[in-house]
Order: structure tokens, then C-alpha cells, then sequence
């Protein structure tokens, strides 16, 4: 407990307690505390009295172990502080992406043109010293000073201080020294003297220096050791800090809304001022309360009905993790009596091939009961909101596999419970799964019709498919005049649309389809048709007799019947300029008109239509003329400089008593649809309400007297670098990695941005990433997240890596389990035997690495109903088994998979079933058998070879004596005939004489 010496502060004066309880430790100095504090590592009874005579700690999993034996957070470890004493948590202390500690190790090699951060970011080298913390932990802020070699150059979004500090631009002229200096405020147009400063924090927020980024920060940022201000106000004057089990640091005051423990200084909730519980060390806040009794545990109410209260008052915790084998509250108190404590886990949640169906399928409940039991199904819809009830289903039974349909294309969150005796226990970890979607059905009641007043504009409207079978994203409407080629076609999102510009007097086909993840469901079609043009011809004789600011058009009436017409409407438009405008003339009577305040020496085209209530008929030939001048004088020197990510600063230059008028939008068609935006006799305009990161068009000409010719230029707003990515969606994922994509916040994005990667997983294991990359247009950003654990449900959410950034919309990911056995194999041994062999095919030396460490787990349920699997054996290294104490003549079904590892067993084998012999003997008379059946069979064998050799022989010496007689030759003089074998080489061959008059044949 090195570092809880040489502290400043002065050990308070022991409290005076009647008696500690039962479950308390009594200091030296009298203080109570909790019993699971003794020996914890730290000086909660501020005299070191409970953490003496503790021998070699063992340190909790949330803790680190020090050389010298000492425990400590981890959350210390690698923090810049020796809170071990022999500085073991400040030793092999890696460069991290981000100091988290369950976050992967991220090392950075900079380049020659990037600024290594303390933390090991790399940032831009023109970042450093820019005002904003691009590192993430200031570093690239820090020592800046004042720049003596070059003044610095602020980006367009800033202000240039005097003191060549930059700030952002809409701080100037706002009554606040944000320079430090007073420049910001000067020239503003108002008094002289700087006004002061003025506070508008919130009661808890703190007030920053007049050099800081912020004007306002949390009050629990003050004293914690970052320069969160930006000028280190919020870390001056700090006390010393006072080490408690729930914070390092003391605030140097507490707000209206919260409760100064005495001893301490600590800062609680008013709330919890006498209400029934110690939430200071020696129980200060429930002194002076109407109760006497001072209780030693949490109020009950602390914590909300769907979690579990920590009996030392420390915490609340989930009530799925309350006897789950792991001490998740301080005391362990989430872990004691647990004997009757019947608890399912092992939940996996699948789609299947039916639209709407998932499959559960869960471990049996442990321990096991010995009378009736069943299993509930918890389900409800993800996100919901936070009292969103639990639809249930009682199973009535202690299978462990159920099936549900849902609505398609929803995210659900399932648990299962046990019902052991009546009695519904805890539910297990929640799993999430999004049900199977399909095509969807065709839209209902589809209406399309002539908007009213109207010649060419369709309105059609329908209702959602009866069967949407998923989340409908949109509609596509296609339409035209072929119904087997409808070329034009539009998306909407709503149960309605509007068809523009079509033809005069042609009937239309149109067609609605609705459309899901899964793609294009069936159709709806109708018709309409357009109105005929009841004015079928157009003006004729156009003239136009031109003046300053003003042209005089006559025509002569279209040839149609008057009573049709209700008047006309003049068109013009200048070539000098994109905007186009009419003017409507309601005598039906009229020949020609005055067309006022046009630009003096501008060319102008002409036409003339006539209209009714059914609209305009055609437009007459175009007549062009120029009016008549001196012409109006253009501006000049029109820029815009960005001042905001929400304002743009238009400067020009002419001289004259003129009033300007402003134009501007994103597109040349915007700009003209909108008109003018505004107007003033200066020769400058701050443009307001921007989007950020758009890049704008803006138009300025002399409105008054007359119209001039206009002047352009456009400009790009700077990017709000806090708007939260887009479309974040998982690509692919494997055991221990999720491969992700997502869009800038903006798709008009050019520069690179760093993003930081959450990944929290169902035991809320947070798991951080850094990925910088230089996106243009509407690319996305790809990361692959790994070290990751088989089986999790992961929760991804993406940000810019920047203070204040807004997360993006969440996605859930599930890793792949480890892979199943294969060849599983059944052989029956004895009566009581049955031998499993199996294998495993993979070349992934993670998994292999894993089987290593975890092995496999083999079970099994014997055939009949009302059966379920059981652990035979787990651990199980070999890729065999020999399952004994079986029953005679029985069969068994088994499955085999890869251990627990880290919450998750890996994917079961394919299920193989074998039975047990039916006697002690069979084996033996099985072998007997085969025997008694293999020796004749070999007997008979060996005969027919033995026939066949003496066959082959006999054949052979019949030949030969044959081939003797052909080869015979007889000798006349001495009247006998000579044989040979026609061997020569065989000189054991027989002679045959014979065939002579007076010696009989003979075969020697």
C-alpha cells in the first residue's frame, strides 16, 4: 500500500460507533466498514488497519497484481501513476491506441509527416498545435506556447487571435475573451471596453478559464487529471486526492443537487440523504434523519426490479448473472445461496428456411430438479423502449428446443427461464436474432387520379401489403404509356406519390411493388389517363417595343373559341442569368401587356400562352430584344470565406447608393426555385443556417432601382466532424473477427477522419479501435475487428474519434461458434460399452489452439421420450471415448463439441446413435461364430486349389504325348517308327518304338 504514503491529507478523527455489524469490519480508529473491503488492497479504513495481516493477496479478476503483492485496479495500470509503490503497473507499458484495458493493443509507427501522441495515435503534423485535440488526450496540445517562428494560420472556420491563438469563428464579437486577450471582441461594433465574461454553465457544469476551447464542462471532469478546458483551469487549486472504493479523486465542491459526505468529501446524489442506506464511509448521509437505526446494506429500491442488489450496497447487477459461477458483486453476495438456484444457460437462437421462424435451443437447467418441471420463453422486440414488456410462452414441457414465428425482418431479444414447482427462476443471458424475412405481398387498394386544378399531375396513394413478410424499405412506381415497358420510375418510402409532367391526353399504366431485404415482392397495377389540352393553339404576331427597365409585348389572340380563354402568361428570361420568371395576365380580353423592372441593356426572349382553368395551352414563337440602356454595373471581387460549419461570409465590391440582392443553393436549380434569399445595401452578407460539409452556390446582383446582371461564386462549408457515420453494417464475420463497413457522416467528405470502434459484448467486455481513413464522395470505410470471442453477440458502434462525436446507430453481430467434430463414429464394445471415435477438420491453429485448451465435450440421451442430452464427459483431450456403466441391449444417441470457452461451446457434431450388446456374450459368440463360419469356408478353398493343380498336370502330359505322335518318324530298313517329346533338353523323356513286323508296340 506504497501508494497510500506520503499522502497530504490527514487521516479524519475515528467516528464514534455504538458497534459494527455482523457483516462489517471494525477499524482501529472505530470507523465500520464493509467486510469485503478487508484485505482488498485499499486504505478504506484510512488508518491501513484493514489492510493489515493480510499475507499475499489474491487479486479479483478486475484487479492487478503488483510484484510487491499489492492489488490494484485495472483501470491504474499504465496510467502515469505508481499506484503499486514499486511501480510495476507503470512497467511494459505499450503504446495503445487508447488506454482501455480490455481494448487491443494498437501500436503506431508514425510517418516522417505525422505527430506520434502520447497515447499512440498518429495524427497530421499540421494538426499539432491547432487548438483541437485531434490526439485524444491532448498531447498534440500540449507545449505549444507561442509560435515565434511563423505566425500560425488558422483554417477557414477560425479566428485569428491577436496572441496567435486560432478559435472557432463563431466566437467572435459573442461578450466572451475567448483569445485571452480581448481581440476576439474588439472592432465589434458596440462599447469599447470588453464586457465581462458571462457565466451561463448549468449548476453542474464548471465555469472554464477565459484561454479554454469550452466555456462549460461537467463538473465531474474538474480535477482529473486532463486538461479538458484546453487552458488547464479545470485542473488548478485541485485537493488532494482522498482514496475511496468508488473514485480517485475528490471534487472541490459539490452541486445544489448533491450530498457532501463529512469524512471523505465525497460527492453523492441528494437523493440518497437519508434514505435508509450508507452511502458515505461512515454512513454520515443518514445522521439527523427521522430514523435511528443506521442500516448497512442498500436500500432495496436502489436498484430496478430487473436487477439484482449487491448486498454491501455497492452495486446492481443484471439478475441473469446472479449464480452464474462468477462473483460479479464485490461482497460475492450474487453467488450465495445457490443450491436451489435453477439456472439455464447455454441459449442459441437460429432462423430457419420458413419465413418468420426461429428455432431456441438451450442447455437443460442446473442443477437438475427433482420433481416436475418446465421451461418459459421470454421474447420482445429490439430496441424497445426501456418498460417494453416480455411476451411469454410456457412451454409445458422440459424439452430443450422450441420454435417460434415472428414478425419478419424484427430484431428480438429471447431469454429462458425454469419452472421448477410452479416457481418461475431468473431468465438466462439475453440473446439477440432477427427473424427470417421473404418478399412481400402486393400493395392494397391502389388509387391513382388527376390531382384536382391540374392537366398532367398524377396523385396515387395504396396501403402496406396485407403479408409485408419483413420491414418494407421502400416502393418502387413505375410508370408509362407501354404496359409492357414502363420507362420512367420513382422510390418512395410512404404509401403515397406524385407523378409530374406528364403528356397531354395519353392513358398511363403504373405499377407499385414493394421491396425488403430479401428483394421484390409482387405487384399492384392501375391506369389513368391525362386531360386533352382544351386550348389547342397559341398566340400569334408576337411583338416586343423595348425601354430602360421595361418591354411592351402585343400578340394577337390564339384561334380558338374566347369563351375558353381566361387569360394569358408572358414568359422571359435573360441569357446573362439561369433564373427565368412570368407574369400572368387575368383580362381574357387583352392584347398586349408591360413587362417591368427588367435590366437595363439585357437581352430578353419572349413567349406568350394563353390558359383556363385547365391550364396553359402552347407557348407562342420565341421573340428575343434587348432593353434599353446604360446597362447596370456587375459586382465585383464576390467571394465567401467559411466562417462556421453553419456559415458562409459573401464580400464584394461596388460603389453606388444600390441594394444587393442574395441568391444561393446547392444546385443552379435550387437557387433559382428558392429565389432571392435576402437583400442589403452593404457590401457584405453572413448567409446563416448552412448545411455542413455541402458546397453552396451563391449568386449576387443590384436589386434596386433595377435589376443587374449577376455575379457568381460558391463555396464549401466545413465538415461538423461530430455527426455520427452512416449505414454501419457487418460484411462477414468469423470466430474471432467482424469484418465492418460504414459511410462518412457526410458524403461530400474531403479530408480523412479517424474513427474510434466499440465492440461490447453480452458480458459487457468493451472492446475499443482506432481506423483512420481518406474517403471522397460517398465511399465507404471498411475495418475488420478482431480478437474477438467464438459465439458472442457483439454490439459495434462507430464515431469519429473527436470530443463530442455522436455514435452511430448500433449493429449486432454474432461470431461464428468453433466448428463441429466430424466422422463421429459409434462401436458397440460390451453389454456396457459403446466406443466414440471422431475427428476434427480444420488447418485454423486457432481452433486448434483452443481444442487444446478447452477439449472437447461429449453427451448423450438414451433413446425414449422424455429424454434429454447429458455431459458424459468434458475435457476430454483424445478424439475418442469410451462411455461405460451403460445399460445391456439399449440404445444411446450422442453429439460431440468443442468445450466451454469464454461463455460459449463450440457447434455440435452431427447426432450418431449405437447400441450396447445384449449380452455378456455376444462379443464372444460373435467371434465364434465367424470363426466357425471362416474354417470350412478356407477348407473348401484349399481343395478346389488342389483339384486344379492336379487338372493343370494331367492336361500338360496329354499334350505333350500327343505333340511326341506328331513328331514320330520311321525308319524303313530297320521297320520301326521312332517317337520324340520334341524336349531336347529333357533327357528323361520316354523313347516309344513300335509298328514293325515282328516287335509290338512299345511305350517305354
Amino acid at each position: 500500500m506504497s501508494d497510500e504514503a506520503h499522502c497530504s491529507f490527514t487521516t479524519p478523527a475515528a467516528t464514534v460507533q455504538p458497534s459494527c455489524d455482523a457483516n462489517q469490519f471494525t477499524c482501529d480508529n472505530g470507523r465500520c466498514i464493509s467486510a469485503s473491503w478487508k484485505c482488498d488492497g485499499d486504505n478504506d479504513c484510512g488508518d491501513m488497519s484493514d489492510e493489515q495481516g493480510c499475507g499475499q493477496l489474491t487479486c479479483r479478476w478486475f484487479q492487478f497484481t503488483c510484484d510487491n503483492g499489492h492489488c490494484v485496479y485495472n483501470s491504474w495500470v499504465c496510467d502515469g501513476e505508481d499506484d503499486c509503490g514499486d511501480g510495476s503497473d507503470e512497467q511494459d507499458c505499450a503504446t495503445t491506441a487508447y488506454p482501455i484495458t480490455v481494448a487491443p493493443t494498437r501500436p503506431a509507427n508514425c510517418t516522417m509527416l505525422q505527430f506520434h501522441c502520447r497515447n499512440g495515435n498518429c495524427i497530421n503534423e499540421r494538426w499539432r498545435c491547432d487548438g483541437i485535440d485531434d490526439c485524444g488526450d491532448n498531447s498534440d496540445e500540449a507545449n505549444c506556447g507561442v509560435v515565434t517562428e511563423a505566425p500560425r494560420t488558422c483554417r477557414p472556420d477560425q479566428f485569428h487571435c491577436s496572441n496567435d491563438v486560432c478559435i472557432y469563428a463563431g466566437w467572435r464579437c459573442d461578450g466572451d475573451n475567448d483569445c485571452g486577450d480581448f481581440s476576439d471582441e474588439r472592432n465589434c461594433g458596440g462599447a469599447t471596453t470588453p464586457p465581462p465574461r458571462q457565466n451561463t454553465c448549468a449548476p453542474n457544469q464548471f465555469t472554464c478559464g477565459p484561454g479554454g476551447f469550452y466555456h462549460c464542462i461537467w463538473e465531474s471532469w474538474v480535477c482529473d487529471g486532463d486538461n479538458d478546458c484546453g487552458d488547464m483551469s479545470d485542473e488548478r487549486d485541485c485537493p488532494t486526492r482522498i482514496p475511496t472504493t468508488t473514485t480517485r479523486y475528490v471534487p472541490h465542491s459539490c452541486t445544489h443537487f448533491q450530498f457532501r459526505c463529512s469524512i471523505d468529501g465525497r460527492c453523492i446524489p441528494m437523493a440518497w440523504h437519508c434514505d435508509g442506506a450508507w452511502d458515505c464511509l461512515n454512513g454520515t448521509d443518514e445522521r439527523g434523519c427521522s430514523a435511528t437505526s443506521i442500516p448497512t446494506t442498500s436500500a432495496p429500491q436502489r436498484c430496478p426490479s430487473s436487477q439484482f442488489a449487491c448486498a454491501d450496497g455497492d452495486g446492481c447487477i443484471a439478475k441473469f448473472r446472479v449464480c452464474d459461477g462468477r462473483n460479479d458483486c464485490l461482497d460475492r453476495s450474487d453467488e450465495r445461496n445457490c443450491s436451489q438456484h435453477y439456472r439455464v444457460g447455454g441459449l442459441k437462437v437460429d432462423p430457419t428456411d420458413t419465413t418468420g421462424q426461429v428455432r431456441l435451443e438451450w442447455e437443460r437447467v442446473t442443477p437438475l430438479p427433482s420433481s416436475t418441471y418446465s421451461y418459459i420463453i421470454y421474447y420482445r422486440e429490439f430496441p424497445g423502449s426501456g418498460d417494453s414488456q416480455m411476451t411469454q410462452k410456457d412451454t409445458h414441457s422440459n424439452a430443450t428446443t422450441s420454435s417460434l414465428t415472428l414478425k419478419p425482418g424484427i430484431t428480438f431479444l429471447f431469454q429462458v427461464a425454469a419452472k421448477v414447482g410452479g416457481i418461475t427462476y431468473e431468465s438466462s443471458a439475453p440473446v439477440y436474432q432477427t427473424v427470417t424475412e421473404g418478399v412481400p405481398s402486393a400493395v392494397q387498394n391502389l388509387h391513382c387520379s388527376l390531382r384536382p386544378q391540374s392537366l398532367v399531375t398524377v396523385e396515387c396513394s395504396w396501403q402496406p401489403p396485407s403479408t409485408p413478410n419483413g420491414v418494407i424499405l421502400y416502393y418502387r412506381v413505375e410508370y408509362g404509356t407501354d404496359i409492357g415497358f414502363l420507362t420512367e420510375q420513382t422510390t418512395v418510402r410512404a404509401g403515397n406519390a406524385t407523378l409530374q409532367d406528364l403528356q397531354l391526353g395519353l392513358k398511363y399504366y403504373i405499377r407499385v411493388t414493394g421491396y425488403t431485404r430479401v428483394g421484390r415482392g409482387a405487384s399492384a397495377s392501375t391506369t389513368v389517363s391525362t386531360s386533352p389540352a382544351t386550348i389547342g393553339a397559341k398566340p400569334t404576331g408576337v411583338t416586343a417595343r423595348p425601354a430602360r427597365g421595361s418591354i411592351t409585348v402585343s400578340w394577337t389572340a390564339p384561334s380558338v373559341p374566347s369563351q375558353q380563354i381566361k387569360g394569358y402568361t408572358i414568359w422571359y428570361n435573360s441569357a446573362s442569368e439561369s433564373i427565368s420568371d412570368k407574369m400572368i395576365i387575368s383580362d381574357p380580353a387583352a392584347t398586349s401587356a408591360k413587362v417591368a423592372y427588367l435590366s437595363p441593356a439585357t437581352r430578353y426572349t419572349i413567349q406568350v400562352s394563353a390558359f383556363n382553368d385547365e391550364g396553359d395551352g402552347p407557348k407562342s414563337d420565341e421573340k428575343t430584344v434587348m432593353t434599353l440602356g446604360p446597362a447596370l454595373p456587375a459586382v465585383s471581387h464576390l467571394t465567401a470565406q467559411g466562417m462556421t460549419i453553419h456559415s458562409v461570409q459573401l464580400s464584394w465590391h461596388l460603389d453606388g447608393n444600390y441594394t444587393f440582392g442574395i441568391y444561393y443553393g446547392t444546385t443552379e436549380t435550387s437557387l433559382e426555385r428558392h429565389g432571392i434569399r435576402a437583400n442589403t445595401t452593404h457590401q457584405s452578407y453572413t448567409v446563416r443556417g448552412l448545411g455542413s460539409g455541402l458546397n453552396y452556390l451563391f449568386m449576387v446582383k443590384i436589386i434596386a432601382p433595377l435589376p443587374g446582371p449577376p455575379t457568381y461564386t460558391s463555396s464549401t462549408t466545413s465538415f461538423d466532424n461530430t455527426l455520427p457515420p452512416q449505414h454501419l453494417k457487418a460484411l462477414n464475420h468469423t470466430q474471432t473477427s467482424v469484418f465492418l463497413q460504414w459511410a462518412p457522416p457526410r458524403q461530400m467528405l474531403q479530408q480523412g477522419l479517424q474513427y474510434e470502434i466499440d465492440a461490447t459484448d453480452d458480458e459487457n467486455t468493451t472492446w475499443t479501435y482506432a481506423a483512420r481513413t481518406k474517403q471522397l464522395n460517398d465511399d465507404r470505410i471498411t475495418y475488420n475487428a478482431t480478437g474477438l470471442y467464438p459465439g458472442h453477440h457483439y454490439v459495434f458502434n462507430v464515431k469519429v474519434s473527436t470530443q463530442n462525436a455522436k455514435q452511430s446507430k448500433p449493429c449486432h453481430v454474432i461470431t461464428d461458434l468453433l466448428p463441429p467434430p466430424i466422422e463421429l463414429k459409434v462401436i458397440s464394445e460390451t453389454s456396457k460399452q459403446l466406443l466414440l471415435i471422431w475427428e476434427t477438420e480444420t488447418d485454423n491453429q486457432y481452433v486448434e489452439q483452443v481444442i487444446l485448451d478447452v477439449g472437447y465435450q461429449v453427451l448423450m440421451k438414451p433413446e425414449g421420450t422424455n429424454t434429454t442430452y447429458q455431459v458424459v464427459k468434458d475435457a476430454v483431450k483424445e478424439h475418442w471415448l469410451l462411455v461405460t456403466d451403460l445399460l445391456r441391449g439399449n440404445q444411446y444417441s450422442f453429439k460431440v463439441r468443442v468445450g466451454k470457452y469464454f461463455g460459449h461451446y463450440g457447434a455440435n457434431s452431427s447426432v450418431e446413435s449405437g447400441s450396447t450388446l445384449a449380452t455378456e456374450d455376444d462379443k464372444g459368440f460373435v467371434k465364434a461364430n465367424l470363426a466357425a463360419i471362416l474354417a470350412p469356408t478356407l477348407l473348401v478353398i484349399v481343395v478346389l486349389a488342389v483339384a486344379l493343380a492336379v487338372f493343370i498336370i494331367r492336361h500338360r502330359r496329354l499334350q505333350r504325348s500327343f505333340m511326341s505322335f506328331a513328331t514320330s518318324h520311321y525308319d524303313t530298313s530297320r521297320g520301326e517308327a521312332t517317337f520324340t517329346t520334341g524336349d531336347d533338353d529333357d533327357e528323361d523323356s520316354p523313347i516309344i518304338r513300335g509298328f514293325s513286323d515282328d516287335e509290338p508296340l512299345v511305350v517305354a
